[in-house]
């Protein structure tokens, strides 16, 4: 997971080295997320939706925005499935 906070634009300039990081001590099968947290402050906001979602999708990674009052039980779950689904696809049960 890379988490940046919408209202601080400083965090969101640091995605690119942290993807270039993420993808040189991980699996090339490693699922990235990238999540703007404080969603809750949109009257704050630095970061727009539209420029993180295209962000994302230019590098390939599943985007979603949270508040951490709210929901961030839902990020994990998200998180977990994709593990499971990327298991289950390199090590498929024996038949």
């Amino acid at each position: 997971l890379m988490v940046y906070d919408i209202t601080r634009r400083s965090t969101y300039n640091h995605l690119s080295s942290w993807l270039t990081d993420a993808r040189n001590l991980t699996h090339p099968n490693t699922v990235i997320f990238l999540i703007g947290n404080k969603s809750d402050l949109d009257g704050q906001r630095d970061v727009t939706y539209e420029e993180a979602k295209a962000f994302a999708d230019e590098n390939g990674l599943t985007f979603l925005e949270c508040s951490a009052k709210t929901y961030v039980h839902f990020f994990f779950v998200c998180a977990v499935q994709s593990y499971l689904v990327l298991c289950f696809c390199l090590f498929p049960p024996a038949a």
